[in-house]
């Protein structure tokens, strides 16, 4: 008697853990569901696809959770936001960054050009190779790229050319913030240069203007700012007129125009380098831990769901249709 009072009594308190937590988890999802329009059925698959993910994955749920907030309310298509998120978490352990800030980065340099959520991955490759070959962090990025992209990206240079120009700049010294302002005053130095400077320019034989910007290239201008200049201070500061696009531009184009070409090879050709990064992070021991957390969470979720339900719709339940 007393052996089967202590499993009821185990069972019970199993169930009530399921139901508490399965109430948080629809509480946080009912928030989530206030960013986007979706039927009855599609956010129970919602649901259940987040589930599937955590079930695996090396971020708690209330990360995850707080991640697709972001994503959504960056304008993230919520049926694509799982999948924003699987590259996010492969560019936060391999870089030893938040899920929300690695989050952030994609989705606003996805917004920022145009891009696909089929783009993340190599967008991701490109993050990774400006953070391991200069000295800038996701959290960097995530917070002052915004400073750069929307004018880089109106100018048609791609984020590899950023990408290289901010890991030279970052190797040499330079803090983030800096360096992302100095290339963005750059290229308003070639699209837009003062009147002194564009005669300057067009009497060294240079273009500086936005159709040569984007044939040539951030790296190809610089060159060639090198080449008609020889590399002159003097001459440098008629063209670049700011002090943070000056020293940036001398960087780019003096001791560091060898190091700044190399980059950008790296940028176009290498591939896969979060995917081998996260890999290497992810027997972690603490990864694991947060693996098996997550999947006696769900476990209790997937328990206590039906209960909630059964005596509690959630509010979404009850509207959607």
């Amino acid at each position: 008697m007393q052996t089967e009072f202590a499993v009821t009594a185990l069972g019970a308190a199993l169930v009530g853990a399921g139901v508490s937590a399965a109430g948080e988890f629809n509480d946080t999802l009912n928030f989530t569901s206030t960013l986007f329009d979706a039927t009855a059925p599609q956010f129970a698959k919602f649901k259940g696809d987040i589930l599937d993910y955590a079930s695996s994955s090396t971020q708690s749920l209330d990360k995850i959770n707080a991640a697709l907030q972001n994503a959504i309310g960056q304008g993230i298509e919520w049926a694509d936001a799982l999948g924003l998120l699987g590259e996010a978490e492969k560019l936060a352990i391999a870089q030893g960054a938040s899920l929300d800030d690695a989050t952030s980065l994609l989705a606003g340099t996805l917004n920022a050009y145009g891009l696909e959520i089929s783009d993340a991955a190599r967008l991701s490759d490109l993050f990774s190779i400006t953070i391991r070959d200069g000295k800038i962090s996701v959290a960097e990025l995530s917070a002052q790229l915004s400073n750069v992209l929307p004018l880089a990206a109106s100018a048609g240079i791609g984020f590899d050319q950023i990408g290289a120009a901010l890991a030279v700049l970052t190797a040499q010294g330079f803090q983030a913030g800096p360096a992302i302002t100095g290339v963005k005053q750059i290229i308003e130095g070639i699209i837009k240069p003062t009147q002194q400077a564009s005669d300057y320019a067009q009497s060294l034989g240079l273009s500086f203007d936005a159709t040569t910007l984007k044939s040539k290239g951030l790296q190809g201008i610089l060159v060639d700012v090198q080449k008609a200049t020889g590399g002159n201070v003097d001459a440098f500061a008629k063209l670049f007129t700011t002090s943070e696009g000056l020293t940036s531009a001398l960087a780019l184009a003096g001791n560091g125009a060898d190091k700044f070409a190399e980059e950008l090879q790296k940028m176009r050709n290498e591939t896969g380098v979060t995917e081998a990064a996260f890999k290497k992070m992810a027997d972690n021991i603490g990864l694991g831990a947060q693996r098996i957390q997550n999947a006696i969470q769900v476990a209790f979720i997937n328990l206590g769901t039906p209960c909630l339900l059964y005596t509690s719709p959630s509010p979404r339940d009850r509207t959607r249709s």
